[in-house]
């Protein structure tokens, strides 16, 4: 059984959620390295927020930004990686292998 077709053109508002979910799983892993790397706070990240939440440092909010949000998000674009790769290069066909 060969791979699905690519469809010419995704609708706008499908293109437009893949974008954001990009967005989303770049930033999120972003944050959350920046969270994990500096856990006691740094001017991007302030320790006093610590003082209305129920953590001590930020490795645990770091943690499910980043794997929870981050790589979550990440994860759910994978499907399209192929079809989207095949559409950046002008192919009507998936690249062998995939």
């Amino acid at each position: 059984m060969g791979a699905p077709a690519i469809p010419e053109r995704r609708p706008r508002v499908v293109v437009v959620q893949l974008v954001l979910l990009a967005f989303l799983a770049v930033t999120a892993i972003g944050g959350g390295l920046e969270m994990l790397l500096f856990p006691q706070g740094n001017p991007f990240v302030k320790a006093e927020w610590l003082d209305s939440v129920p953590f001590d440092d930020w490795i645990l909010p770091g943690l499910i930004l980043g794997v929870g949000f981050g790589l979550g998000s990440a994860l759910v674009l994978l499907p399209f990686a192929p079809t989207a790769s095949a559409y950046l290069r002008g192919s009507s066909e998936p690249r062998p292998g995939t």
